[in-house]
């Protein structure tokens, strides 16, 4: 996974320094409309989506959506997150 977030910084992107970004991961299950609700909560706190991967479980229908987002706008994304019921954890990549 280290390399995989190394490569991820290192792709030509509008997104500003990595100091000015936070990644958030959020546990989903594999069930449709999953990516759309989390886009939609995006869309209505203003926070841009700069990449987004899938992780998949192995062992069932769980899996994390891992995003790349704007730091300035990261908290408030995560309340509403959370607030639909989601776990999710976030960390700048300074």
């Amino acid at each position: 996974m280290t390399l995989a977030r190394t490569a991820r910084l290192n792709l030509p992107t509008t997104a500003g320094p990595p100091e000015a970004l936070t990644e958030i991961r959020v546990g989903v299950s594999d069930r449709p409309g999953v990516l759309a609700e989390i886009a939609t909560l995006a869309t209505a706190t203003s926070t841009n989506i700069y990449d987004l991967e899938i992780a998949h479980s192995a062992e069932g229908a769980q899996g994390v959506l891992i995003l790349l987002v704007d730091a300035a706008a990261a908290a408030g994304f995560v309340d509403a997150i959370v607030g639909r019921g989601y776990r999710c954890s976030a960390r700048d990549l300074t």
